[in-house]
């Protein structure tokens, strides 16, 4: 399946699976856009102002939160999905500072989310109950975190790096923290941009560039063997951009080379394209 032909980044799959979110990049376009899978219906455009990237849906589905320069700093904003309402600021960004949202917890009153000052990362918790935000203990990179809340809200997945480029890996930590840390078993030297599966019983990241893989999650909370996944170059970022794919039950999405798809070589034009991995569940049996 997919989409018109345009420059897609950072698909975000909603909780139902019905739809996906995504920004446009291009010098003329820099907004986000939301596509109801499967209807055959033109691609809707959500924001109007301003630069508008990495959007990231509510736990119900209602909203979607997104970075945008419209009032002059790079702070994070939300408005309704359906695009039935204005957009209204979360955070307010301070000067050579930037935030980015990364993760709804499912009760949509939490949002995970970094503060990017020079070449320092941290990872910061809103809470929208208290309207207050607060920094997740202990967890700081050099490269972008990719944090993301499981299934349940319970946990939630990250990735550091040290300041010589590499990263420190993926690590997992419970939700409210309590200071245990639970590193994820690297089968790559750059373990990077961590997501969960839709049933929070699979943890994907990317070893290295152009691979994937998923690890199982047993309980109690330990990991499983690491196995390495087909056409993980489909959506590959390295350690020192966001998270380019998502997951949708037993569909994957990203933005693919359109010329790949067919010749191999690569292009600027990008379009989405489902159900990569078939073969998924043979290599990852189900418990």
């Amino acid at each position: 399946m997919k989409l018109p032909g345009g420059t897609y980044v950072h698909p975000r799959v909603s909780p139902d699976g019905q739809r996906v979110a995504f920004a446009s990049e291009t010098s003329k376009d820099n907004n986000v856009y939301v596509y109801t899978l499967g209807s055959g219906t033109a691609i809707r455009r959500l924001t109007i102002d301003g630069v508008n990237r990495f959007p990231v849906w509510t736990g119900d589905g209602k909203r979607i939160a997104f970075q945008s320069d419209r009032e002059g700093d790079l702070g994070i904003f939300w408005q309704p999905a359906d695009g039935g309402g204005k957009a209204e600021r979360l955070t307010k960004a301070e000067e050579g500072t930037a935030h980015t949202p990364e993760s709804w917890s499912p009760a949509r009153d939490e949002l995970l989310y970094t503060v990017t000052k020079s070449s320092k990362v941290t990872l910061w918790v809103l809470s929208l109950r208290q309207r207050h935000s607060a920094p997740f203990p202990d967890v700081e990179s050099k490269l972008p975190i990719g944090s993301a809340f499981s299934p349940d809200g319970h946990w939630v997945a990250y990735a550091t790096a040290a300041g010589d480029g590499t990263t420190d890996g993926v690590f997992v930590q419970p939700y409210p923290p309590t200071g245990a840390i639970y590193p994820v078993p690297p089968t790559g030297p750059d373990p990077h941009n961590p997501f969960w599966s839709r049933d929070g019983k699979e943890l994907f990241y990317e070893p290295r560039i152009n691979e994937l893989a998923v690890v199982p999650i047993l309980t109690p909370f330990a990991f499983g063997t690491p196995v390495p996944l087909p056409a993980g170059r489909f959506g590959s970022t390295g350690p020192a951009f966001a998270r380019n794919r998502d997951a949708s039950g037993k569909r994957f999405i990203a933005p693919v080379s359109a010329a790949e798809t067919e010749t191999g070589s690569a292009s600027a034009e990008t379009r989405i394209v489902l159900n990569w991995f078939q073969e998924l569940r043979e290599r990852v049996p189900s418990k």
